[in-house]
């Protein structure tokens, strides 16, 4: 769609010639959120210019609508679509009587791409002025935003102290928008919400604001007075995001080392008792801060910083079961597009797995899955679990099945859509225990050790973590981009079970096979220390069964003649009740 060219004016006048009912100055303080449109007493033009103000009365393109497009902000704001040549309007607030000087205005402003959250830019003879008129025709410009100065899309506050207008008895405000001569192709919304004219507080405002150590159910916030002499008293509020400034604080906040310390100030908040109550997890805030430098004397609150809590840790109860029929299995695995092993996760959001797969194991049962498709050279991403709190358990388990199928878009893989890895796909299963700071290799699946098409499965002893503790799985396709092959790989099952997975550990670690690499003759398998029967099932590279043979417990077991095999890889799946496990050899 065309690009509209923006001029936004916030204009002053001394006339009340567009007021009509609002002749009365108002005497500020001044404050309108836009829960209704038209605010009492504001009105809005079209056409008209700088030079001669708003022409036509009671048309325009300004509309109500969420601030910055985010669903959960409710319609307090209004906005305009940028999108034609040619367009000129207005909205324009009512008349304020500043004479007694000293007043200050702030309004939050933000730039977002038509009907969404994303940014966009505008045309290059885009811009936004924020004016005054003392007579009701001349406009004087207080600031001018452009293609290289527009508001970002989450929304900031513009401030001016209005110290050119001190006396100034008849004083009006507008937003004019006007489109220029230049057509680039952009389509955006410019917003404005919280529009407000006070006098500033005596009681100055804290700045700096940043929030780290964030749990499920608090966070550390720090920031910096702004009052010399503080006595150490402040309040926070958190809401839901952008529901705008608080009507009232959540907790007050009081530390007496400030006057030693000043600036900085450092709280928890959300500890359920002496900072106010308990975060909910996985919920994103606005937080607020004021200081309260005397009884009923505070300073503003501030700007918002937005902060997300984790999700409830979970304990460690058995068994944890994830399946993967939802791509992400639940809201509190993440993903990532992009990051190494050596900085963790980068840009947490989308990523190239997806779901809507599903492969075939060998009993032919379908397997829902989380796939990520390696063909090319340019892929690094992210399947991050959610975080469990092992610090209550011990003999803990986990347990994954993983599968390497011929790519295809969605639907289910069989066992004959097989497919080899490149060269330098790479896919890892990885563990933290510091918060994603550092990752450690629990395995490594590549070319010399590819999973089946019909799946196979692993267990690992995790009893060694028994905190705060997080998985995930790192895909790649490295630099080199083989020609040919062009692979899913996919997740069917996650479990952390400390019975279960016992079990598959004592398969594991009771199994082996010998002579590897076996040039000619027979391979043999030794399971004397296991009491039961176990199925052994063994495939080519590709992934076509070879043979299938039932063993009881025995030392010396043949498990294949290699004479008649050609060269290269095989795997040898072994199954005993619900456990399996995956062992390889190589014919020589």
């Amino acid at each position: 769609m065309a690009t509209k060219i923006l001029t936004y004016i916030l204009i002053i006048s001394t006339l009340s010639v567009y007021a009509q009912n609002c002749n009365n100055p108002i005497v500020p303080d001044y404050f309108e959120t836009f829960d209704n449109y038209l605010p009492n007493c504001w009105e809005e033009a079209d056409e008209g210019s700088l030079t001669n103000g708003p022409m036509f009365l009671g048309l325009s393109d300004w509309t109500q609508e969420e601030f910055a497009h985010e669903l959960d902000a409710g319609l307090g704001a209004v906005n305009i679509n940028i999108r034609d040549l040619g367009v000129s309007d207005w909205l324009l607030t009512p008349t304020f009587d500043l004479s007694a000087g000293g007043y200050e205005l702030l309004v939050d402003v933000a730039l977002t791409n038509f009907d969404t959250t994303s940014a966009d830019q505008m045309d290059s003879d885009d811009e936004v002025i924020l004016a005054y008129s003392l007579d009701g025709t001349t406009w004087n410009a207080l600031k001018t935003w452009n293609n290289t100065n527009q508001p970002d899309e989450l929304g900031e506050i513009y401030f001016n102290e209005l110290v050119n207008l001190n006396g100034q008895s008849q004083v009006r405000f507008a937003f004019y928008a006007s489109s220029g001569s230049i057509d680039e192709g952009q389509d955006y919304d410019f917003h404005i919400d919280n529009f407000s004219v006070a006098l500033p507080p005596t009681c100055f405002d804290i700045s700096n604001l940043v929030v780290t150590d964030v749990t499920s159910t608090s966070a550390t916030i720090n920031f910096d007075s702004g009052n010399e002499f503080s006595n150490g008293d402040f309040q926070y509020a958190v809401t839901p995001r952008l529901q705008g400034f608080p009507s009232a604080p959540t907790a007050d906040l009081t530390d007496p080392s400030l006057p030693q310390n000043f600036p900085n100030a450092t709280f928890t908040i959300g500890n359920g008792s002496t900072t106010g109550p308990a975060l909910d997890p996985h919920t994103t805030y606005d937080l607020y801060v004021r200081e309260q430098c005397s009884t009923g004397d505070f300073g503003d609150w501030s700007f918002p910083v937005v902060f997300t809590t984790r999700c409830n840790d979970i304990a460690s109860s058995y068994p944890v079961n994830i399946d993967f029929a939802n791509h992400i299995p639940n809201d509190c695995w993440s993903e990532s597009p992009s990051g190494d092993l050596s900085t963790g996760p980068v840009n947490t959001g989308n990523s190239d797995w997806r779901g809507g797969r599903s492969y075939t194991d060998i009993s032919g049962t379908v397997i829902p899955s989380n796939a990520i498709r390696l063909y090319q050279s340019d892929d690094n991403e992210w399947l991050m679990s959610e975080i469990y709190d092992l610090s209550g358990s011990d003999n803990d388990f986990l347990t994954v099945d993983v599968a390497v199928t011929s790519y295809q878009i969605n639907g289910t893989s069989f066992e004959s859509n097989t497919s080899n890895m490149g060269s330098d796909d790479q896919i890892y299963l990885l563990v933290t225990e510091d918060g994603g700071n550092s990752w450690t290799v629990l395995d490594l699946w590549d070319v010399n050790n590819r999973p089946l098409s019909t799946g196979s499965r692993s267990s690992y002893n995790i009893s060694a973590y028994n905190g705060l503790t997080q998985f995930a799985f790192y895909a790649t396709d490295g630099d080199v981009d083989d020609i040919g092959i062009d692979l899913d790989f996919h997740i069917g099952q996650f479990i952390i079970d400390a019975t279960a997975s016992v079990e598959a550990a004592s398969l594991e670690n009771s199994i082996s096979i010998y002579p590897n690499p076996a040039e000619t003759g027979s391979i043999y398998m030794d399971i004397s220390n296991l009491n039961n029967q176990i199925d052994a099932q063994i495939f080519d590279n590709m992934g076509k069964l070879i043979s299938a043979n039932s063993f009881e417990s025995g030392s010396r077991l043949e498990l294949i003649n290699v004479d008649n095999l050609a060269q290269g890889m095989y795997f040898v799946k072994v199954s005993s009740g619900e456990e399996s496990h995956t062992l390889k050899f190589i014919k020589g």
